[in-house]
This record gives structure tokens, C-alpha cells and sequence, in this order.
């Protein structure tokens, strides 16, 4: 979209290989937390947001540059692949975390698949309802991507935005739990 530099093309289409072919576990975690959060529980959902999060932050760094221990390798450097590795097992703890806790606690709201009929009336609300936030969630990542464009051509700038991005989900996410 904003670069014409192959090898980030490359590194890029890994990550997002590797990232959507397994999003199913941030799927099933979003779809259980928006549940509960329907039913007045944030606490869940908040933490299971930071397992995701504090695991993503914890493995990045091993996954990408490898870990050694006694001069034996045991993790191999892995790079964007790793990133994104890491970020999927990240998002399986976060799941399993949020059904375990739907699972084993009585829960507002159970989950069964029991006499389940697609309803094309109800599924035209959902969409009707649910437009308007995946506008605003599309919005901020194109928003993000024309940010990232722009300031490319600056040294570490790029970088620098990533970090920034990080630190304020920590600090945003207690605030969306609350």
C-alpha cells in the first residue's frame, strides 16, 4: 500500500499468513468476552486481555530473537514469524483463559448450539447493530496505516509509533475494563 520495498511485502504477507490463519483463537476469545461484557461481567474480559497481551509482550522478544540457555539453542531466531507466533499464543492463552472461566463459572447466558437455526431477520440486526463499530475499528487502522506511510521515510519513527501503540493499550486497557 505505502512501500514498494519487496522484502517488506515479504515480511509482511508472512506475518498476516501466519496471524489469519490462526485467528480463530482472537475469534472465539472476542466472541466469549463480548458475551460476558453483555452481561455485566468486565472483569474476565479485561483479564483475559492482559494474559493475551503480557504473553505477546513476554514471548515477542524470544520468539523473534531466538533463546539461548548454556550456549544451547532453545528457541530458534524466527524473526516476523516468530512475532507473529507469538502473538497467536498469545491470543490462545487469552481464549483459553475466557472459556475456562465461561465454561466452569454459572455464567447469565450459556452457549449451545442445541436447536440452533440461522434467522435471516436476526442476523440483518446483528449487521445493522455491529456496522457501525466495525466502521470506527476500520477507521483506526486505516488511520494507523496512513500514519505509518507518512512517517516511513523518518529513521526509528515507524518503531517508535509500534511503542507508543503498546504502551497506551496498557494504559487504555483497565480504562475499557472499568
Amino acid at each position: 500500500l505505502f512501500t514498494d520495498d519487496a522484502e517488506i511485502i515479504r515480511l509482511g504477507t508472512l506475518y498476516l499468513n501466519i496471524y489469519m490463519g490462526l485467528s480463530i483463537f482472537a475469534f472465539i476469545e472476542m466472541v466469549c468476552s463480548k458475551i460476558l461484557q453483555a452481561t455485566g461481567n468486565m472483569k474476565v474480559p479485561m483479564a483475559s486481555q492482559l494474559i493475551g497481551a503480557i504473553t505477546n509482550i513476554i514471548l515477542d522478544p524470544i520468539f523473534i530473537n531466538g533463546l539461548k540457555i548454556g550456549g544451547m539453542q532453545i528457541v530458534p531466531e524466527m524473526g516476523i514469524a516468530g512475532a507473529a507466533i507469538a502473538t497467536i499464543i498469545g491470543q490462545a492463552c487469552a481464549m483459553t483463559f475466557v472459556l475456562t472461566v465461561f465454561l466452569t463459572r454459572k455464567q447469565d447466558v450459556s452457549l449451545s448450539l442445541k436447536g440452533f437455526r440461522p434467522n435471516a431477520k436476526a442476523i440483518g440486526e446483528i449487521c445493522r447493530i455491529g456496522l457501525p463499530a466495525m466502521v470506527m475499528n476500520a477507521i483506526g487502522s486505516v488511520t494507523t496505516a496512513t500514519l505509518n506511510g507518512i512517517i516511513a521515510k523518518y529513521m526509528y519513527a515507524v518503531d517508535t509509533l509500534g511503542i507508543y501503540f503498546k504502551t497506551q493499550s496498557f494504559i487504555f486497557m483497565p480504562v475499557f475494563g472499568l
